[in-house]
C-alpha cells in the first residue's frame, strides 16, 4: 500500500511555481570554474555550505539509498537542510550550475528532470509523485531486442526493466514494453565485453 507525503512537505506553492519555470527551460549546466568570477559573495557562501553539508552526509551516512527512516532521524533532518539550501541556491540564481542541478535532483530540491519532472526524491531515498505526494511504485516490463538491420526481427532476447509510476496519477505500465533497437554488432560487442570481465574475475 502506498503512502502519501503532504504536498507542503515536498514543496510550498511558491517553489512549485519556480519549478514550473524550470520545466519550460532548464538552463544548460555550467561548471563552477567557468562562472566563478561572476558569483557574488552570498552565492559563494551558499555553495560552500552546500558542499560542507553534502560532505557531512556522505561521510556520516554513506550513499543516499532508500531506507526506512523517520522524519526525526538525524539523516532525514540533515537531508532536509541540504534540500532547503539547494533550493535557496536555485532561487539565488545558481540553477545554471551543473553541481546545483545534479545535487538538486539527488536530494529532492527539484523533481528529477530525467523523469519528466514527475518524481521527487525524499530524504529517506524513496521517491514520491511531485503532483500528489504518493510513493512511486516500480513496474517490471519486458522489452524485446530487435536488430536495426532487420526491422521487427531479433534473436529472441528480452530484457527486463523496472519503470516508475505513480499509482494515484498514472496507470500501471504494461508488462510488454517497447522494443530495444540495436545493431547486430552491438550485442556481439556486449557479449565479448562480458566474457572479458568474467575472464578477469575468475
Amino acid at each position: 500500500m502506498s503512502k502519501t507525503v503532504p504536498l507542503k512537505a515536498i514543496a510550498d506553492a511558491s517553489f512549485r511555481e519556480f519549478v514550473k519555470t524550470l520545466q519550460k527551460h532548464l538552463p544548460e549546466p555550467q561548471k563552477i570554474e567557468s562562472v566563478k568570477k561572476n558569483l557574488t559573495s552570498v552565492q559563494i557562501q551558499t555553495l560552500k555550505k552546500i558542499g560542507e553539508l553534502i560532505e557531512t552526509d556522505e561521510r556520516e551516512n554513506g550513499a543516499l539509498q532508500a531506507e526506512e527512516i523517520s522524519q526525526k532521524d538525524p539523516k532525514w533532518i540533515l537531508r532536509v537542510r541540504i534540500r532547503n539550501i539547494l533550493r535557496q541556491a536555485m532561487e539565488e540564481g545558481l540553477i545554471h550550475l551543473g553541481f546545483v542541478q545534479r545535487y538538486g535532483a539527488r536530494y529532492g530540491a527539484i523533481p528529477d528532470p530525467t523523469s519528466n519532472w514527475k518524481y521527487i526524491k525524499l530524504p529517506n531515498g524513496f521517491w514520491a509523485c511531485w503532483t500528489c505526494g504518493t510513493d512511486v511504485m516500480g513496474a517490471e516490463i519486458r522489452r524485446p531486442v530487435h536488430f536495426r538491420e532487420m526491422p521487427g526481427a531479433g534473436s529472441g532476447e528480452v530484457r527486463t526493466e523496472t519503470v516508475p509510476y505513480c499509482p494515484q496519477c498514472e496507470e500501471k505500465p504494461s508488462e510488454h514494453g517497447p522494443p530495444i533497437v540495436e545493431g547486430l554488432a552491438d550485442g556481439y560487442y556486449r557479449d565479448v565485453e562480458e566474457a572479458r570481465v568474467l575472464a578477469r574475475n575468475l
